[in-house]
């Protein structure tokens, strides 16, 4: 009895961790926001006195390019280690939103304590849909001595049992994992809706 009040406290332990890890994350890739100056014109059109700030033309309007469908994956849970070890388990929600000049909107937070790997990252590259299908690439930064690597997550969502939906990852160190999930689900939303 005692031991499955550990066990239960050591998976909420992990759950709070890869939350704090994917807020630390978030935190950290917010893109900077800059507000520009606004210049404020002489309503009448009347000459400003000599000396006085002069605002500059209005600039030709650019046409607004048509817009991308917002896609989205998000999804939290777990899938069994292999041969019914030790759970895995993260988090995430990205988008294919730019924020910065390298970085899309979203976060992602995994934990395989078997593997001692356990990390948050803001860092996300690339998000990919296809039907139920979804991929997204990033970097993360790893253990003790803060090993960056590059991560692919491929995932399917949205199925009728969320029990059936899969999540796989694979890390530039030749880490991987996969597995369906035991708990939780992925939503994949396409922005076509």
């Amino acid at each position: 009895m005692k031991s499955n009040l550990f066990k239960t406290v050591g998976r909420v332990g992990i759950y709070a961790l890869v939350a704090f890890s994917v807020f630390w994350g978030m935190r950290n890739a917010t893109a900077e926001r800059r507000d520009g100056a606004v210049a404020v014109q002489n309503a009448a059109g009347s000459a400003l006195p000599q000396g006085a700030f002069s605002p500059s033309p209005s600039p030709t309007p650019t046409p607004t390019p048509t817009a991308t469908p917002q896609q989205e994956i998000n999804g939290t849970g777990s899938f069994a280690g292999p041969n019914g070890g030790q759970a895995h388990f993260f988090i995430f929600d990205v988008e294919n939103e730019q924020i910065t000049q390298k970085y899309l909107e979203g976060a992602f937070g995994y934990s395989d304590r078997g593997s001692h790997i356990t990390f948050g990252t803001g860092k996300i590259n690339t998000v990919t849909i296809n039907g139920n299908q979804a991929a997204f690439t990033g970097t993360a930064t790893i253990g003790k001595s803060k090993q960056q690597v590059d991560f692919t997550v491929s995932v399917t969502g949205n199925q009728m049992s969320p029990t059936a939906d899969t999540f796989s990852i694979s890390m530039s160190n030749g880490y991987s994992a996969s597995g369906t999930l035991t708990k939780g689900s992925i939503r994949i939303d396409n922005g076509e809706d």
